[in-house]
């Protein structure tokens, strides 16, 4: 009786693990494109040695297309492509997401669904912010310069070499957070010119 209840416990514990193992987290994709040209969607990921290659196609049909995948952590971010134009970086995650796309400007393609993707955008605004007031420091001392205001000018420019590490500062806080792996090396790669080599190599793994 002994030797039954054993077995019977360890049939329980492979079903529970084969369940277990077979259940995975599914993102759906629906997309609707302004422009009817495009017959074919590009999807992109990231390899191990940090190049994108072509891992899907996805027909297009009706300026509308639907991408399905398993959800893994290769693939929390893959970038779409139509035909020439520049490629937008998706960030996935389990349900469903919609992206709308532009015909002029794929770049102001509305993605809804996805929180990672939303905090995604949240970073990138930021770092814009933080580049637009670089520029504004810059083009104040430049100004300043030009009309003779020496001591004005040097305090702009001092103020714009200071605000050279804020990118760095910003994505080293945002290190760790709850948004995965994938999009913030990405993020880190997109700014990699912003920062010296010894604050990349410490924001990347």
């Amino acid at each position: 009786m002994k030797h039954f209840l054993l077995y019977a416990l360890c049939v329980c514990a492979l079903l529970s693990c084969s369940q277990l193992l077979q259940k995975t987290e599914t993102v759906e994709v629906y997309g609707a494109i302004s422009d009817d040209r495009f017959d074919t969607l590009f999807v992109y990921q990231q390899l191990a040695d940090k190049t994108w290659s072509i891992v899907d196609t996805v027909q297009v049909l009706d300026s509308a297309f639907l991408y399905r995948a398993d959800l893994h952590a290769e693939n929390q971010l893959v970038l779409f492509q139509l035909g020439d134009k520049k490629p937008i970086p998706i960030c996935l995650e389990d349900g469903r997401i919609d992206i709308s796309i532009p015909a002029n400007n794929v770049h102001d393609a509305v993605i809804t669904g996805s929180s990672v993707h939303d905090e995604y955008m949240a970073f990138q605004d930021s770092i814009a912010s933080i580049l637009h007031t670089q520029l504004r420091y810059y083009k104040t001392a430049i100004v300043a310069n030009s009309d003779g205001d020496k001591e004005k000018s040097a305090r702009y420019y001092q103020q714009f070499a200071d605000s050279k590490k804020d990118i760095y500062l910003f994505l080293y806080k945002k290190k760790g957070t709850n948004m995965p792996s994938a999009p913030f090396l990405y993020l880190v790669e997109m700014y990699k010119s912003y920062l010296t080599d010894t604050q990349y190599t410490s924001l990347i793994p």
